[in-house]
């Protein structure tokens, strides 16, 4: 449809409307779908998740026990023909406080310290052009971009019936 006045722009804008309601319900639809495989997925599945976390609780506990008969010495894990038992070891943490950073810097190990510095562009934006040639910095235009909202419509179920056989 090729607008050529502003009632076909209004009509135009009246059809954008009524596609936007058929979306949001049909969004609904979906959303509700969704949520009831979910619900579905979940019912299905949490006797059989709850079962596997006790045997691997009853693993765990097994294998503390038994260790040192299957897992080799200065291994972490063992195959055993199903699967494998095991341990994973996580990699230490470094916990720091708010003096760190200072405290290093006076033991004269400031390259474990990161600084990082970068412009304030939201402040930038207070410069005039002068300065900002003067910091080796450029403002770039903001653009201006066409939109073109609907009001929104709620069809009553009538409407909508009468709509469809039209």
């Amino acid at each position: 449809m090729a607008v050529k006045n502003l009632k076909q722009a209004n009509e135009a804008l009246h059809r954008i409307a009524e596609i936007e309601c058929t979306v949001s319900k049909e969004t609904a639809l979906k959303d509700t779908v969704i949520a009831d495989a979910n619900k579905s997925f979940a019912d299905r599945t949490e006797k059989l998740e709850t079962e596997k976390m006790k045997l691997v609780e009853e693993l765990r506990k097994f294998s503390d026990a038994h260790r040192k008969e299957f897992i080799p010495d200065g291994k972490l894990s063992a195959d055993i023909g199903s699967g494998t038992l095991g341990y994973r070891k996580n990699p230490d943490k470094i916990e720091v406080s708010a003096e760190t950073a200072e405290l290093l810097e006076k033991a004269g190990l400031g390259a474990m310290v990161k600084v990082t510095k970068e412009p304030v562009k939201a402040a930038l934006k207070n410069l005039d052009e002068a300065k900002l040639k003067e910091v080796k910095a450029k403002r770039i235009p903001g653009t201006e971009q066409f939109f073109a909202k609907a009001n929104e419509i709620r069809l009553t179920d009538s409407q909508a019936e009468a709509k469809a056989s039209a």
